[in-house]
């Protein structure tokens, strides 16, 4: 008597390949892999496809793509919720799962996911610094989206070796805190020190002016759209202003 043994096949290296070659109907392959079975490659595969297409809707606005990021969003938010039960001592895993559920707007989820990476990260190499490093800006961004301004600018304060983006993400929270002075001073040393091109010092110096407009400084607010205007790659807003 023969036995046979079924084995169900997972179009997941198919959707591998299809991804590889840029392939259009890669996307379709990655869902239908999660509709098969849920499994933790499948989940990482498909939530990582996505996010590309969502690098695409914002860098180049196709809106076939964002209709389709749009509808997998949900899918993948559940799949990443699975993902970290699995897995939940693997910080990539952790931070896409709260990038997902930070996309559908469950900003208390997605603040947890961030904070469980960065304890999954507390005993890392120097190899991960700059991963945990953005770990905990993308937290403290979720956390000044729910309004918890207070904690955010604590946290972004906490960080010994500031970059670019957590001094500006200091400077937004002090902002929506009502607290003005601190956030022009983080903006300040965000331009000074930290603003890796004309560009980034551009909108720096809008929002500066904003602030000297709010403090009823209009001569010097004009001073600094003036300065931002002749740089290389001038911020739009700060021209129409």
């Amino acid at each position: 008597m023969m036995l046979y043994i079924y084995i169900p096949v997972s179009g997941f290296p198919q959707a591998l390949v299809a991804e590889a070659v840029g392939h259009y109907e890669a996307f379709d392959l990655f869902r239908h892999t999660t509709m098969l079975g849920i499994q933790v490659e499948s989940c990482m595969g498909y939530t990582h496809h996505v996010s590309q297409l969502a690098c695409d809707v914002i860098n180049e606005k196709k809106s076939r793509v964002q209709e389709a990021v749009k509808q997998a969003l949900p899918k993948v938010s559940d799949c990443m919720v699975y993902y970290t039960t699995e897995e939940e001592r693997d910080p990539v895993g952790l931070n896409m799962a709260g990038l997902m559920l930070e996309m559908i707007g469950l900003y208390q989820s997605a603040a947890r996911a961030y904070e469980m990476a960065l304890t999954a990260l507390a005993d890392s190499d120097e190899s991960d610094r700059k991963f945990w490093m953005v770990s905990t800006a993308i937290w403290e961004e979720t956390l000044t989206a729910q309004g918890l301004v207070e904690e955010a600018m604590q946290q972004y304060s906490a960080i010994k070796e500031p970059d670019y983006f957590t001094q500006c993400g200091l400077a937004l929270a002090s902002l929506k805190a009502g607290k003005f002075e601190e956030a022009y001073n983080a903006y300040t040393a965000a331009l000074h020190w930290l603003a890796p091109d004309d560009t980034q010092k551009s909108h720096i110096l809008v929002a500066l002016a904003s602030l000297q407009y709010k403090f009823q400084n209009c001569e010097e607010a004009k001073k600094l759209l003036f300065q931002g205007s002749q740089l290389k790659g001038a911020s739009v807003p700060g021209c129409l202003l």
